[in-house]
């Protein structure tokens, strides 16, 4: 093993260490939030129907919430390679050419990724002086979720991209050997 292939394996152990525990981080926030969501729904439903009362704020809090959720489950999604592929045409390619499209469907969903967070960082510093109605917080707080979101799929698109490189590397070391 070269110097070369020790840096790239320490690199690559490092990033995996950040991504389980960004993964880790999302899944909590995940469930704290929609047990919150839970809990709220179930507030609401008992003050409207048996108290003939309602708690307004619940409506935006859970709003706020389930953004929250969908775009961090987003992220868990497609760190976990579950995100809607067609994959009719890549699954009967050669392995190596298989990766190859693989990098170039990461390359292109690094690009989109990018061009979105860009697109909502623009927008943040505007809607952090709209509040909502009524939670009367920031409105930053629930557009600055897709940014969020999308940065952890940024970077477990990068940290797929290397491995991929990697295994291909490998590869090519394993067939010039033999």
């Amino acid at each position: 093993m070269d110097k070369g292939e020790t840096m790239t394996a320490r690199l690559l152990g490092v990033l995996r260490a950040i991504a389980a525990i960004t993964y880790r981080v999302s899944k909590l926030a995940i469930v704290l939030a929609l047990g919150l969501l839970v809990v709220l729904v179930a507030l609401q439903v008992y003050f409207r129907y048996v108290l003939r009362d309602s708690l307004v704020w619940a409506i935006e809090l859970s709003t706020l919430l389930m953004v929250w959720i969908v775009f961090l489950g987003c992220s868990i999604a497609y760190r976990d390679n579950e995100i809607i592929a067609v994959c009719v045409v890549t699954d009967r390619l050669p392995r190596r050419l298989r990766k190859a499209v693989a990098l170039v469907v990461d390359s292109i969903m690094l690009g989109f990724l990018v061009f979105v967070i860009h697109l909502n960082r623009a927008i943040l510093p505007m809607v952090a002086r709209t509040p909502m109605p009524v939670l009367r917080i920031s409105s930053f707080w629930k557009h600055v979720s897709l940014t969020v979101a999308f940065s952890i799929m940024c970077f477990y698109c990068v940290l797929h991209m290397i491995e991929e490189l990697s295994t291909i590397r490998a590869h090519d070391e394993e067939s010039d050997s033999q």
